[in-house]
Formats: C-alpha cells, structure tokens, sequence
C-alpha cells in the first residue's frame, strides 16, 4: 500500500538481514533471515530489487547460500532466487 516506505525499509533492512545471516551459525536465525528477505522480495516491484540490488550483492549472497546442504536454508534461498 505504501511503496516508498517499503522501499525504505529494505533500503535499511537488507545489509543488516544479509550481515546478521553470515555472522549466525544458529540454523533457525539464519531461516529467519532469509524469509525476511523473501517476504521484501515478495512485496517488491522490479524496479525496487534493482535499487536493493545496488545497495547489496543478493546475488553473491544467494549463492554462497545455495552452497549449503541444510534444507531449511535451502528453500528460502530457493524462493528468493525465483523472486528474483
């Protein structure tokens, strides 16, 4: 309902989710991440992923997560990349 306050929000958001993710070794922490991130995904238009996608790499982060075996990680970083 209100695109600019999303925007904002990820603005803000996303390097603090993508930070907390790679400093976490708490599996549950780390799903947490990744489905906030796919929820502002979700919620995004096209042009508002490019804007976040200058503001971090989600590409790089999404494969450095796809690397992993642990399914709970692997689903939401799945979900994301088709967003995406």
């Amino acid at each position: 309902d209100q695109p600019e306050l999303l925007q904002q929000f990820g603005m803000d958001l996303l390097p603090v989710l993508i930070q907390v993710y790679g400093s976490s070794v708490n599996s549950p922490v780390r799903h947490k991440c990744l489905s906030a991130i796919g929820k502002l995904m979700y919620f995004s238009g096209a042009n508002m992923i490019q804007s976040l996608n200058n503001v971090t790499n989600i590409s790089s982060f999404l494969a450095g997560v796809l690397a992993w075996k642990d399914p709970q990680v692997l689903v939401p970083a799945l979900q994301v990349a088709e967003i995406l």
